[in-house]
């Protein structure tokens, strides 16, 4: 039977958090889960929307609401100041009023969609129910602090798990296992790059030749309406065919009470309150731009604006994730966006967009010239922004992330126990970590072998930041003693996994074993197959065999999609049939079937990571190795970029950081079994050629050779059991991994 969860959201206008909503609702699996809304207000647009699509919901308005986030908080320099001292007072009713709510209509799961809905978290958590609150804002400082800490203190005390949109956001929350960085993501089907403008345009009356600048949000004074219409007034003067579309709440009319009229006039006059209606309404005649500046309303048919556009705005003069900017990377859109911590996760600077300073009209008119002025510029940087809107931002991916978290906080998942079964209620004292499947982790004493390579330094870096002791065995033959952190901040065994003595006091006092020591590359294992084999069927074997003499049960194997050979069938998923090309493809074949079947023997917790095309800081030069420090060496030596072959040949390059935190997630998670783990998205080393001299700065001339033997044409990683099982979705695109890792390997 399904299980049932209440979303909570306020009615409080049309905009990125309710559409961020709706799309997560719609890519629920309805076997497994049935969605219900709890609209907190009176009704919207929002509300409408839903209801055209079918979903159940009702409505309550006499539960409020509790702001402190940017863009939305308690202010004294409001039309209603006294809220900043009503609204605490209330918090406690509403509170029992959802509690209340969810005594007489029972659900399994609470899901709260934006940080405002304070009461109402508080009251589910008292309800008994598990709470997921998802943070779509960034907490506000304050003067002093406090509110900040209330509400801080009060998410995580009453939520089971926290879903930040962004690394900012969940920056500003209490840091603490029950926090997830899943970002928000974007229909493709209904944001289809290959949607024609054309219609939109001859419907608005604009021509061919006139460039687009468009803006979502409307006349909201966090969204920087002003800062756009002084840009256009700049922009005009070099583009005079220029078309700016302003597309959100446009002028809203005044109160029909003349009290109320007059007492805005003084609050506005007297600048307590701002009023942005009248400023951008008063810039637009002051500059001249009746027939530039279009204000359209709210519209249903945003991927056809962003379809004519020729690129897309985002002004904001308060840092918050801009739903906007992912959707104009789905759509193949530059963007010109204000540079804040939370837009440079989202916009990679001269790659994607540009980003300027915040309000400052003259650096948006630049950034947006700079666009306009290079055609070839603008179509580059759409096709990045796509690249990484597909790598980041799909509906599929993020949703399995978000029902992973249901089952882990329901218990859906093996042996996993629950939040209700702990029997916590809220405010009655620290909250319990959930066992089970989930396991404990804090404090863990983990093994890495291979720990000084580039793979294995990094997952050593990613345990060492969850708080675990780490003990790495290593021969140092490809490793490096740099790789590792300074002092004893891990326990050091120097010596080969073959060696069994060297392996068993490796693994004295440890509980889990992360395996990556290994012979690694195609070319290499074709050369020495006996070394290949050796060092990975026989010291994986050692590795196994201290284990069971220990009594460990809990193991990490890094595999390699080497194993596959030539696809059959693309992407490749976990049951594509393994066909290795090559003698090192076979060893690590045998050797994962070895770890599964220890695992099978002696019930063991095994996972399989089989890594696709993995790059990033610590990856040193090596002739037989990854293209990307062969490409980034030559680059730096100035040599020409060899390319074996037409260049056509794809790879799935996946930074090593998100590497490591599979590894991380796939021992939290106790988990069992093989998993694809890469970016699942393919690249052609032509475009990778391309990508990595853009990162670096640098220039070089390409050649082309003979192909290589043992090297498969094409390659791609299917993740959906990653993100499923694991919760891993990738959260370094390729061009901002290139970019941190040129800059890193030009220092060694």
């Amino acid at each position: 039977m399904p299980k049932r969860i209440l979303f909570v959201h306020p009615c409080a206008g049309m905009g990125g958090a309710p559409l961020s909503l709706l799309y997560l609702i719609e890519q629920l699996d309805p076997q497994r889960y049935e969605a219900e809304v709890l609209f907190i207000g009176t009704g919207g647009p929002e509300v409408d929307l839903y209801r055209q699509r079918g979903i159940p919901l009702r409505l309550r308005s006499d539960i409020t609401s509790y702001s402190h986030a940017h863009g939305a908080y308690l202010s004294l320099r409001s039309l209603r100041p006294w809220q900043v001292l009503t609204r605490p007072l209330q918090i406690l009713p509403s509170a029992r009023r959802m509690r209340d709510e969810l005594r007489s209509h029972p659900v399994d799961l609470v899901h709260i969609n934006t940080s405002v809905m304070l009461p109402a978290g508080l009251g589910a958590a008292w309800a008994g129910v598990p709470v997921v609150w998802h943070m779509r804002e960034l907490l506000r400082p304050g003067l002093v602090g406090l509110r900040r800490w209330f509400v801080r203190t009060c998410i995580h005390r009453s939520a089971s798990a926290v879903i930040a949109i962004s690394k900012c956001s969940a920056a500003s929350l209490l840091p603490g296992p029950q926090v997830r960085v899943i970002y928000n993501f974007v229909n493709f089907d209904q944001f289809d790059h290959r949607l024609d403008g054309q219609q939109c345009r001859a419907a608005l009356g604009v021509p061919p030749e006139s460039p687009i600048v468009l803006m979502l949000g409307g006349l909201v004074a966090s969204k920087g309406a002003d800062v756009f219409v002084k840009a256009a007034s700049i922009v005009r003067e070099r583009f005079p065919r220029v078309i700016f579309l302003l597309v959100g709440y446009g002028p809203g009319g005044e109160s029909p009470s003349w009290i109320k009229r007059v007492l805005r006039r003084c609050a506005e006059g007297a600048g307590l309150v701002p009023s942005m209606e009248r400023r951008v309404l008063g810039l637009i005649r002051k500059h001249g731009l009746e027939d530039t500046v279009r204000l359209t309303g709210v519209r249903s048919d945003v991927p056809q604006f962003l379809a004519a556009s020729t690129l897309l705005v985002w002004p904001a003069t308060v840092p918050h994730f801009a739903r906007p900017i992912i959707e104009a990377g789905a759509m193949a859109r530059p963007v010109v966006a204000s540079d804040f911590p939370a837009s440079r996760e989202i916009v990679v600077s001269d790659e994607t967009g540009v980003l300027v300073r915040p309000g400052d009209a003259v650096a948006l008119a630049e950034g947006i010239m700079k666009v306009l002025a290079d055609r070839n510029l603008a179509t580059r940087m759409g096709e990045a922004g796509f690249r990484l809107a597909q790598q980041r931002y799909r509906a599929r991916e993020g949703a399995a992330a978000v029902m992973a978290l249901y089952d882990e906080v329901l218990g859906l998942a093996e042996g996993t126990r629950t939040v209700r079964d702990a029997g916590w209620p809220a405010f009655s004292g620290r909250k319990p970590r959930t066992h089970g499947r989930m396991g404990r982790t804090a404090g863990m004493r983990a093994l890495v072998t291979g720990g000084a390579g580039f793979i294995g330094s990094n997952v050593v870096r990613e345990a060492l930041s969850a708080g675990w002791d780490i003990t790495v065995l290593d021969n140092f033959s490809t490793g490096y003693p740099e790789n590792l952190p300074p002092g004893d901040a891990v326990r050091l065994v120097r010596g080969d996994v073959r060696d069994p003595a060297a392996v068993d006091e490796a693994l004295h006092g440890v509980e889990a074993v992360f395996h990556l020591a290994a012979a690694v590359g195609n070319v290499r294992s074709i050369e020495d197959p006996s070394s290949d084999s050796d060092i990975n069927i026989l010291g994986t074997i050692r590795v196994l065999e201290g284990m069971r003499k220990a009594g460990l049960r809990r193991l990490v194997f890094s595999s390699s999609a080497a194993i596959f050979g030539e696809p059959r069938r693309m992407p490749i998923d976990e049951d594509h049939p393994a066909e290795p090309d090559s003698p090192y493809g076979v060893s690590k074949l045998s050797a994962e079937k070895h770890c599964l079947c220890y695992g099978r023997l002696y019930d063991w917790d095994v996972a399989c990571l089989r890594y696709f095309n993995v790059y990033g800081v610590n990856q040193r030069f090596d002739a037989y190795g990854n293209v990307i420090p062969i490409f980034g060496t030559r680059l730096l030596r100035g040599e020409p970029l060899v390319i074996y072959g037409d260049g056509e040949q794809t790879r799935d390059f996946v930074d090593v950081r998100d590497v490591a935190r599979a590894n991380r997630l796939a021992l939290e998670r106790r988990a069992r079994g093989p998993f694809n783990i890469g970016s699942g998205q393919a690249t052609t080393v032509n475009i990778l050629a391309s990508l990595i001299t853009g990162a670096s700065g640098l220039s070089s001339e390409v050649t082309h050779q003979p192909p290589r033997a043992g090297e498969v044409r094409q390659s791609a990683a299917d993740i959906r059991l990653a993100t499923k099982t694991l919760g891993y979705v990738p959260s370094v695109p390729l061009t901002a991994g290139l970019r941190d890792y040129m800059a890193w390997f030009a220092t060694i």
